[in-house]
């Protein structure tokens, strides 16, 4: 028997039409709702716990985790929308001010800087079948930095007490702090004029808080997608293409002041912003889709446009430099999470209680 030990966080469910089923057990193969989940396998043993920026051209690292395609799929109409629940690695932020609870009252997510986005891929057939390496995949969510809103006092302080100090000081809203704040859960519109079949929902939090060296977490969710839409989905990026090792997300430095640009493919032009989005601005990054935002953030989080622009890349100012304190206790917690991924490669196999 061991200890619930985590690497530092998974998918904890997906709901869509009122219906939610939980993630796979990571920890332990044979459980039996392992063969009934809508949700991908991550943190594979092979693997590392997070996606780094020599990462970024491989297809299949950058799609869901290099897992493979879960073996259910979770119905869903059109127009309406799909809920990913996140659960974090440790209990730090749990019952702390300003983080709303998780799904079942799990742990939270755990970092508070960074973007979240939702993509979407024809899976050409049963989902179950799919290589999601091969996968073309259209946007259809992004919170960035939203310069219109700020984070609030306590959980500001609870993620100073953690320590991993929040940036910026001033004005600024990560799509990731509100992710935490409204109880560690993303949804996205599934487009109301997309064609009827089976797509794959990629979920994407790209964690800022280590400057030069983004943590990119994925987890996929096959759906089934019922409607009366015309419009097939054509053209799309592959999971490889969807940053660059040399772009915004790959370099910036959240402790230096410097502007926040977008980055990625744009929005599909038939999305539609949810409620619990911030950005509706596209990336910097080429892509075959055109780019569209509507949409308020939840009550959670408060009104909110994101980025407020949509098109090419913007930019968010920053306007607190650096610290040596700050981006040290930045580099303690990232240690932690490469020994808890460790802890779990040793365990993983053993059924947790």
């Amino acid at each position: 028997l061991v200890p619930h030990v985590a690497a530092h966080g998974q998918i904890a469910a997906a709901m869509a039409n009122g219906q939610t089923v939980e993630g796979p057990n990571v920890y332990y193969a044979a459980d039996a709702k392992n063969a009934a989940t809508v949700v991908s396998v991550m943190y594979q043993a092979s693997g590392t716990a997070y996606n780094k920026v020599s990462d970024f051209g491989d297809n299949a690292a950058m799609s869901c985790e290099s897992a493979s395609a879960p073996p259910a799929s979770l119905t869903v109409t059109s127009g309406s929308t799909v809920r990913v629940y996140w659960e974090g690695a440790t209990s730090e932020l749990l019952n702390q001010a300003g983080v709303d609870a998780a799904f079942n009252n799990a742990n939270p997510w755990v970092h508070a800087m960074g973007t979240v986005a939702m993509d979407i891929a024809d899976c050409g057939g049963d989902c179950s079948s799919a290589d999601p390496a091969s996968l073309s995949w259209n946007r259809i969510y992004y919170w960035g930095l939203d310069t219109s809103q700020s984070i609030s006092d306590g959980l500001r302080q609870t993620m100073t007490d953690k320590p991993e100090p929040y940036y910026p000081q001033g004005v600024g809203l990560w799509g990731m702090a509100a992710l935490v704040a409204r109880g560690s859960w993303v949804e996205a519109t599934i487009p109301q004029d997309l064609v009827a079949g089976n797509y794959m929902v990629r979920t994407e939090l790209a964690a800022v808080h280590s400057p030069g060296a983004p943590q990119v977490y994925i987890g996929c969710v096959a759906t089934k997608v019922e409607g009366s839409g015309t419009t097939s989905l054509t053209g799309g990026t592959q999971a490889g293409s969807l940053y660059s090792s040399s772009g915004p997300l790959a370099t910036f430095d959240v402790y230096s002041g410097s502007s926040w640009t977008d980055d990625g493919p744009a929005l599909l032009s038939i999305a539609t912003q949810t409620a619990s989005g911030g950005s509706g601005s596209s990336g910097s990054s080429s892509s075959s889709s055109d780019s569209s935002s509507s949409g308020s953030s939840d009550s959670s989080s408060g009104s909110s446009s994101g980025d407020s622009s949509s098109g090419d890349s913007s930019s968010s100012e920053v306007d607190t430099p650096t610290t040596t304190s700050d981006a040290s206790a930045a580099a303690t917690t990232s240690a932690s999470c490469r020994r808890r991924r460790r802890s779990l490669e040793k365990k993983r196999s053993v059924p947790a209680v």
